[in-house]
């Protein structure tokens, strides 16, 4: 019999043993090994029922469990895929918010770096107008190119002198300055006295013997001469020359040449301004001379055209000398820029103006176009044009070195301006010994250590100081880096003093000759015309000529205003008496 066989359809077990005594005890024992086998299985049987319920039940949860966790499954993929989505819209955005911070923190460095270079450059400013406004504190005439009254921040002068108790004066043991005694006396006075006054000089004859003492008194009067001439009408009589004629068409009076050379050079080196020296010749002549601001200027045209021959063969001359010396000033006119040249030598100096500082026509550059010699000047470049042999003037190369050991503390300033100073102290040795040029081994000498210098700090600067050979940082250079390059370059110019002994060490006469032309422009002002000024510079070439040449400029100038009176075949056009 099986586990799983049932009694249902026959008698059931328990009948059988409820019956036990009328059945077999074999069938009995079977019967009841049956029941409890089957009672066990039964139990058996439950218990697995009671798990196979719990089972169902778990697997029941379990698939709910299963349902739910496939249903958070789809909705988890659903969400991932949402957050992947998400994720991916999210990687965009920040990644562009990265991209934007990046770009924005670029824009910020670039900001910085360009606020840092300007700090830098305004750092840079602020020292470069430091030094600016130390250099102008330092600035004299021993380093720079401005006269004293342009000079900004003046320095108060150091007075060196020891002070004294004696009194002001003459002093005792001091050289006696005595006037000088006129040989002849205009007007003699003659007394007896006991004794002469210590001061008279004692008159010898022949023999040695003082004849009397003698002391002068000198005195000067402002005195007119008035020539009055009178026409008497007569028809057999000769015509007056027409210049005579024109001379006296409107004015019956006119003013001699003497008296108006005198009028032209107390206005020329008295620099007086017209309506000042009009009014003097008013009071000087009590009321004689009425002479007008207007005449002077009429004067001062007639000058400049009768003076054009002197002018022209004072420049001949001076072009006929070995070394001639070149300069410009400038000049107002009309309140507009203009420049006065100076051309000077030995033998005279000639003035001219022009609109332009470098014109071609009238100008130095036109007038020395044929010279020959040796051009000293100031670095002007266009007087490199001309086809001659060109000098430094080393006064301005002086004071440029001496900015850069007062303002940039340079010591190779210090040891170039010791080398050129050397060198001219050599030249003046020489000089005295008759030599008329520095012996070649030692010119070569003086010139090597002038390069070594020279180049040696150009290539030290621009290894220290990089960034300042940039094209914006150029300003920030100190000013002898460019005095050094231009040295170098002009070395043959700047030493021209060493190979010929004619050539001066600066250009100092013709400065000299731009001084007058600024007195005149300090008080003038400026010019109504560069006609005008030509005529000053007519003026301005007799007397300065004259001057070197230890004569009279007002006789000078009375010779020239005197051609008025002589005709084109060099007669007297004045009536004869």
């Amino acid at each position: 019999m099986s586990t799983g066989y049932t009694l249902h359809n026959r008698l059931s077990p328990e009948l059988y043993l409820k019956n036990r005594e009328h059945f077999d005890k074999g069938l009995i024992d079977c019967l009841e090994h049956m029941t409890k086998k089957y009672n066990e299985e039964v139990k058996k049987n439950t218990v697995l029922k009671a798990r196979v319920e719990s089972k169902s039940i778990a697997l029941t949860a379990a698939n709910r469990t299963i349902r739910e966790l496939k249903s958070s499954l789809s909705s988890c993929k659903k969400e991932i895929k949402e957050s992947e989505k998400l994720r991916l819209d999210e990687k965009k955005d920040f990644e562009k918010i990265i991209s934007d911070y990046l770009k924005e923190n670029k824009r910020i460095e670039d900001e910085l770096d360009k606020a840092l270079k300007q700090i830098e450059e305004i750092r840079r400013d602020i020292d470069y107008y430091k030094g600016i406004i130390d250099k102008d504190r330092n600035t004299d005439a021993t380093n720079s190119n401005f006269p004293t009254s342009q000079i900004p921040f003046k320095k108060k002068p150091v007075n060196s002198r020891t002070k004294s108790d004696r009194k002001k004066g003459g002093q005792k043991g001091h050289t006696l300055h005595r006037s000088a005694v006129h040989d002849v006396a205009d007007e003699v006075i003659e007394v007896r006295v006991k004794k002469a006054p210590a001061g008279a000089v004692a008159h010898k004859d022949a023999d040695g013997n003082t004849d009397y003492y003698y002391t002068q008194e000198v005195s000067a009067s402002f005195k007119t001469h008035i020539t009055e001439t009178r026409y008497f009408i007569d028809d057999t009589a000769e015509e007056l020359h027409e210049g005579y004629m024109k001379a006296y068409a409107i004015n019956p009076v006119i003013y001699s040449a003497e008296l108006r050379a005198m009028v032209l050079y107390m206005n020329t080196k008295g620099a007086i301004v017209l309506d000042r020296l009009s009014e003097m010749l008013d009071v000087m002549s009590k009321g004689t001379l009425k002479i007008r601001p207007s005449t002077i200027v009429n004067w001062t045209k007639e000058f400049g055209k009768l003076s054009k021959e002197e002018t022209e063969k004072i420049l001949e001359e001076i072009k006929d000398q070995p070394v001639v010396n070149t300069d410009e000033t400038s000049f107002s006119v009309m309140k507009k820029n203009s420049w006065i040249h100076v051309i000077t030598a030995l033998s005279g100096i000639w003035y001219t103006a022009t609109q332009s500082r470098t014109d071609k026509e009238t100008g130095p550059l036109a007038r020395l176009s044929d010279y020959k010699g040796i051009t000293v000047h100031d670095h002007l470049k266009s007087y490199y044009r001309l086809e001659c042999d060109h000098a430094e003037c080393n006064a301005h190369t002086d004071r440029y070195l001496k900015s850069g050991i007062d303002n940039e503390k340079s010591e190779e300033c210090r040891e170039l301006l010791e080398l050129m100073h050397y060198a001219l102290g050599r030249r003046e040795e020489l000089i005295k010994e008759g030599k008329t040029r520095m012996p070649e081994e030692e010119y070569k000498a003086i010139e090597k250590q002038y390069l070594e210098i020279i180049l040696n700090e150009l290539e030290e600067h621009r290894k220290e100081h990089p960034e300042l050979y940039l094209k914006e940082n150029k300003k920030f250079r100190p000013d002898y880096i460019p005095l050094f390059k231009r040295m170098c370059e002009y070395k043959e110019e700047h030493l021209r003093f060493l190979r010929d002994f004619n050539v001066p060490y600066t250009n100092n006469a013709a400065e000299r000759g731009c001084r007058a032309v600024k007195k005149k422009k300090n008080i003038s002002g400026y010019a109504e015309s560069l006609d005008n000024v030509n005529d000053y510079c007519a003026l301005l070439t007799i007397q300065e000529t004259a001057r070197m040449k230890n004569k009279n400029p007002l006789e000078e100038y009375t010779k020239i205003m005197g051609k008025r009176y002589i005709d084109k075949d060099g007669r007297d056009i004045r009536p004869a008496i």
